[in-house]
């Protein structure tokens, strides 16, 4: 499951900042704010995506004009930023907390991983002992929530949490499923719904009619779920702190 493609589309245009900010687009001749990622490939047509932190990246052949492309969409670009800040409004000025459970802590270095609910704070080791103990509370969780969404003669999908960077989780052909570590930032509902969603990919593995009956019968609400993770994609895109736990890996 993914964030629903955030910001992605087939378009042509150009983005202004003052001259310090361009660099020179080596495949055309204009230039583009810096930080842009600027992609070369045999493609037919260029794609254009604005990041969830605002940044911009370009897919583009080799003798195509960035430049102009990103000229005659500063509208479009500033739209999906604008967007993208709407979306990350909670969590505007706590970058430097980790999200757990829809709830946003101070991180407290110590001997051992404890999560306060009173102080809002959360003590752990230095190191990776944060992501071993994520890792642990999360697998536990999904676990127990598959219990009630598989075969009740005792088969359960192997269980794998991973740091994926496009989705929130994943069933393969052999039929285990993989969770991004990030779910366990999510509510309680969120980090469910995920669950009952790769669940469902184990009897249907595309995203057809009956897939989504078959969700709907056990989250109703899965459309404005879907809606809710879309935001906070782009709010733990933006928390330095699981940015942090990103790049580790």
């Amino acid at each position: 499951m993914s964030p629903s493609d955030i910001g992605a589309c087939r378009i042509a245009g150009f983005f202004s900042l003052p001259s310090d900010y361009w660099y020179m687009d080596r495949g055309g001749t204009g230039r583009v704010p810096a930080g842009t990622t600027v992609v070369r490939k045999a493609v037919r047509s260029a794609r254009l995506q604005v990041r969830p932190d605002g940044t911009l990246r370009v897919v583009a052949p080799p003798s195509f004009d960035v430049a102009g492309f990103l000229q005659r969409n500063t509208a479009w670009i500033e739209e999906r930023r604008e967007e993208f800040d709407r979306l990350a409004a909670e969590g505007c000025g706590r970058e430097e907390m980790l999200l757990l459970h829809g709830r946003f802590y101070h991180l407290i270095p110590g001997t051992r991983f404890v999560v306060d609910d009173t102080r809002g704070t959360i003590t752990c080791p230095p190191g990776t002992a944060l992501r071993r103990s994520l890792t642990r509370m999360l697998r536990e969780e999904v676990a127990d929530h598959l219990k009630t969404c598989t075969d009740p003669a005792g088969w359960r999908p192997k269980i794998a949490v991973k740091l994926q960077r496009t989705r929130w989780g994943s069933c393969s052909t052999l039929g285990n499923i993989n969770i991004n570590l990030r779910v366990i930032a999510l509510p309680g509902s969120l980090r469910e719904y995920v669950v009952v969603h790769e669940a469902a990919h184990l009897l249907e593995p595309n995203h057809s009619k009956r897939f989504w009956h078959l969700v709907g019968g056990r989250y109703p609400g899965y459309r404005e779920a879907e809606a809710e993770l879309r935001r906070y994609w782009v709010i733990l895109e933006r928390n330095r702190v699981w940015g942090s736990i990103r790049d580790a890996t």
